[in-house]
This record gives C-alpha cells, structure tokens and sequence, in this order.
C-alpha cells in the first residue's frame, strides 16, 4: 500500500488516502511507476499523502495476472518504449508484434531493440523479419557486450525524456 514519490525533498514513501482507493474503480485509476502526482505532507507522518494523481500523457498497460479483465498500468508518462529482444532463439515474431501493439497503444514512440549482435552470425533474417513487424517503427540491432549501435540507441535517450524497457526475460535489458 506504500509508494515511493521523488520530490524537491528526495524520495518519500507516500500512500493514497482511503477515499482515493474507495473511489477508484480499478488498480489503473491508482497510481503507477511515472505518474506526476499532488502530494502533502502530514504533520507528524513519516509518509506524504497523495491528494491526486495529474492526467497522463502516456500509459502502458495490459491485463493484470488472473482471470479478471483488469488493467494493470506498467507505467505512465513514456516519451518512448524501447522494446527488446535478442538475436536467438528468444526472437519470436508474435511476441514483438504483442509487445509492439501494446507499445503503440499506450502513446509512446516505440523503438524496437535487437540485442547480442555479437553472438549472431546471419542478422539479416532477424532484421528482416523486426522491420516487417515494426511497421514505422526504427529498429535498431545493438551489442551489449561491444556497443555497437549505441550511437543509433542514443539518439532515443535523452534528457528530458522518459524512457521504459520491455521484452522477455534474458534479452539483456538489465545489460
């Protein structure tokens, strides 16, 4: 029930009143990693209290885990979304393509990312195939490991911007 908000005063723990969590209809209409919120602090309270949350810009989300049709927000407030994967057998066309939608949908510019260059052989079906799915969106092919491509990568992070990462487990996001 807690969050952490960043402020001119650093990072707080905050919460929402009850109110605020009586009236929301779902989990999406609380708030979510990215939102801009209206926070007080309490006299006497360790943790600032969340008044409001201000409109999105962005959101990405999809369906909360379980059999509920609940959204669940992943974040809000995205300038773009870098969506990886790599060039193995973790390269599955229906996954990107999910992962692009979603991206799409939310408002934000996506950007889809090719990871492990260096341990790929033939890129040319890999590429061929991302750039059929993307559709507008650039496609970028990196190494982590040599960084090559950070310069097309970079263009796409800077400041002022808001930035998310998704893909499978084991693309290298956390590289």
């Amino acid at each position: 029930g807690l969050f952490q908000i960043m402020s001119e005063h650093g990072i707080k723990s905050a919460r929402t009143p009850g109110k605020m969590r009586h009236l929301a209809a779902d989990r999406a209409a609380l708030p979510a990693v990215g939102d801009w919120v209206s926070a007080e602090s309490v006299q006497n309270e360790k943790v600032v209290l969340i008044r409001r949350i201000l409109p999105r810009r962005t959101k990405l989300s999809r369906k909360a885990a379980g059999e509920t049709m609940e959204e669940q927000v992943i974040a809000a407030n995205l300038d773009t979304v870098l969506v990886m994967t790599a060039f193995n057998a973790d390269f599955n066309m229906r996954r990107l393509e999910r992962f692009l939608t979603v991206s799409l949908e939310s408002g934000a510019v996506p950007v889809l990312l090719i990871n492990k260059l260096d341990a790929c052989e033939e890129p040319g079906p890999y590429l061929a195939q991302a750039k059929a799915a993307a559709g507008s969106a650039p496609v970028i092919a990196i190494s982590a490991k040599t960084a090559e491509g950070f310069d097309a990568l970079n263009a796409w992070i800077k400041p002022g911007l808001t930035v998310g990462l998704i893909g499978s487990s084991g693309v290298g996001k956390s590289t």
